[in-house]
């Protein structure tokens, strides 16, 4: 340390190296150079020096300061500079640097910084640091430590290939470490552009998970229509389940996220045309709610709580219920699998059975397999499947006026214009039965003829 007079104002620096400080509760490390200044804060008389207070500036460089539940730290600022001053009535400081998560699964890029203020008033101060450099330092009123990324273009959080643009406030809190997030941007392929997202995320051990409102969004997917009045984003990067209240701007709101990772946007409840290759007719028609991202380099549409209203031997009012899958987004279209159940009795067949949804519209072949929760899913077509609309059952029984009886996997398919009922390795029945009175055991009064192994092709063009 050093101390300068010059005339009657003496001034006192002191530098120091690896220096730890501790302000409400938060510890941070660094080197600092401590100087002082005198300043009219809060008496508005700038012409009267004589009510002036002095104010202790402490210069800061190689900062670094971390947030977590006071073990282990989940984010960390470092290499950091900027001040601490030390108020009559509290400390207020701004030290800028690069964020970094200590945590698998996300990251942080941008410039953020360190604020403090425990004087409880706004501050701004205007001030000559060391080197006779002039400075100003704001800080919002309040009594906190937080870290804050805000106004810079470049400030994202980034999960996977998605990265989520905005203004971003974290603090400790309770063991756990929330981000409030405003003005958020995010974009998925050329097919959702979101802007003024709003919401909360929470950090802790496991990793990062929260959601957003959207205020302004532009979705528009190939040869699919859809009217989707609202979305939500929604992030996990914890492989366990997650469920609570998240502040998404309006007010808590309850949200179930499935095991992660992913940065992705829920369309809940809507309704989904599928629509041809070749023309604005639809394939078929779904309603669920659907969940875009893009992984691996693949945009994909995973697909929960689906139903459809499909064309089941003839009766085109049977029902799909229970859905789940997921769908391939290309620029010519989109090619999907979906697993449900036949919700009642229809064209032959009992309620309760296993149905496929496989449909494609990107007028090509398709090859891909993407994973949707715990489940790979291979999603795959042959070139002349590329305007396809196609419903199987798997394990069915059908019977066609009480004389035939098919049992095996149905496959019922909308392609080119054409109905096509088939399958292969039937077990197919001819007579007066049921053929069998078990799985295992041979009807001993049916009359009539039992093939196995059979194939079954039927094709029905138009209406009739």
């Amino acid at each position: 340390s050093a101390e300068i007079a010059n005339g009657t104002d003496p001034f006192i620096s002191i530098e120091g190296r690896g220096v730890l400080i501790e302000v409400l509760g938060q510890s941070l490390s660094g080197d600092l150079a401590i100087g002082r200044y005198r300043s009219d804060r809060n008496n508005n008389t700038p012409d009267d020096s004589t009510d002036d207070v002095e104010v202790v500036q402490v210069s800061l460089s190689n900062v670094r300061a971390g947030l977590g539940d006071g073990s282990n730290e989940f984010v960390v600022l470092a290499d950091g500079s900027g001040d601490f001053l030390l108020l009559d009535d509290g400390v207020a400081a701004r030290v800028s640097g690069v964020l970094r998560s200590e945590l698998p699964g996300f990251s942080f890029s941008g410039s953020f910084d360190l604020l403090v203020n425990s004087s409880t008033q706004a501050v701004d101060e205007t001030y000559e640091a060391s080197g006779g450099e002039q400075r100003t330092l704001q800080v919002d009123g309040g009594s906190y430590v937080r870290i804050s990324g805000t106004g810079d273009p470049g400030v994202r959080l980034i999960v996977g290939e998605q990265s989520l643009g905005g203004n971003f406030e974290i603090e400790s809190a309770e063991g756990t470490v929330n981000v409030t997030v405003s003005n958020a941007a995010l974009t998925i392929g050329s097919y959702l552009d979101v802007s003024g997202a709003a919401g909360e995320l929470e950090i802790n051990e496991e990793g990062i998970a929260g959601g957003l409102s959207v205020n302004t969004f532009t979705l528009d997917m190939p040869r699919l229509r859809l009217n989707a009045p609202s979305i939500r984003i929604e992030l996990n990067t914890r492989l366990v389940e997650v469920s609570r209240a998240f502040d998404l701007g309006n007010g808590p709101e309850q949200l179930v996220l499935p095991a992660g990772p992913y940065l992705r946007a829920a369309i809940m409840g809507v309704a989904v045309d599928v629509v041809r290759a070749d023309s604005q007719d639809a394939l078929g028609s779904l309603r669920g709610d659907f969940f875009l991202e893009r992984v691996d380099g693949v945009t994909r549409l995973a697909a929960t709580g689906v139903e459809a209203t499909v064309d089941v031997n003839g009766d085109a009012g049977a029902r799909f219920v229970e859905g789940s899958g997921g769908m391939v987004v290309t620029a010519n279209g989109v090619a999907g699998s979906l697993n449900g159940k036949l919700e009642a009795a229809a064209g032959g067949l009992s309620a309760g059975g296993i149905l496929i949804l496989r449909f494609n519209n990107t007028g090509a072949a398709v090859e891909e397999e993407i994973e949707v929760g715990l489940d790979r899913i291979r999603v795959s077509f042959s070139s002349s499947e590329g305007d396809l609309f196609s419903v199987s059952l798997i394990g069915a029984s059908l019977n066609i006026g009480d004389v035939v009886t098919l049992e095996g996997n149905l496959s019922y398919q909308d392609q080119n214009g054409y109905r096509v009922l088939g399958g292969t390795d039937f077990t197919l029945f001819i007579g007066d039965g049921p053929a069998r009175l078990s799985e295992e055991e041979i009807n001993p009064f049916a009359r009539g003829l039992l093939i196995t192994g059979a194939t079954v092709g039927l094709v029905r063009l138009g209406e009739h």
